[in-house]
């Protein structure tokens, strides 16, 4: 996205997706009931090897989609989630509208589940030591993905930013 221009949440769908093959794609307001249909479409895509594995994607987009649901602190603003493939990498992407406040939290706790896990995976996995157990969703995400989570924030006005969180797949890779 060019730096001044306004955000589109259509382009910015078409931008993260060039040159994926797109399995299945929500935008708008998402509440539990579509967050349930949302999963259960999902396994339709699937293939073999992700056939094999899918209660760590299903586990993963739950995730995703109940802290959609539950953060969420504009809810006339668009949600987005994304299920598409890339050779043989599997992909979700999701995206909503958060506070400054939410950024940084967000950040920081992204920053530190990739960091931890990347020093020591065993020890990460045993010693999770956050505040009334926030952030584990991070920590799961990135354990069932294999690999770290990437996430970016565009900014919107003073205090609003559209998150955007990235979580792949691989289990072709041996």
């Amino acid at each position: 996205m060019k730096a001044g221009s306004k955000f589109n949440i259509d382009e910015y769908i078409k931008e993260i997706t060039v040159g994926a093959d797109v399995l299945l794609t929500f935008k708008g307001a998402l509440t539990e009931r579509k967050a349930d249909r949302i999963l259960d479409d999902m396994e339709i895509h699937f293939n073999t090897e992700e056939k094999r594995n899918r209660q760590k994607i299903l586990l993963t987009a739950h995730e995703i989609l109940k802290n959609i649901i539950e953060h969420n602190e504009f809810p006339l603003h668009i949600s987005f989630f994304i299920l598409s493939r890339k050779r043989q990498i599997l992909t979700i992407d999701a995206g909503n509208v958060v506070t400054l406040h939410s950024r940084n939290i967000i950040e920081k706790r992204i920053r530190e589940v990739n960091r931890r896990f990347k020093e020591n995976q065993e020890l990460f996995t045993n010693d999770v030591s956050t505040e009334k157990n926030e952030g584990l969703g991070f920590l799961e995400m990135r354990r069932k993905s294999g690999y770290p989570l990437d996430f970016s924030f565009i900014l919107l006005d003073d205090d609003m930013y559209f998150y955007h969180l990235v979580v792949r797949f691989n289990f072709n890779e041996k």
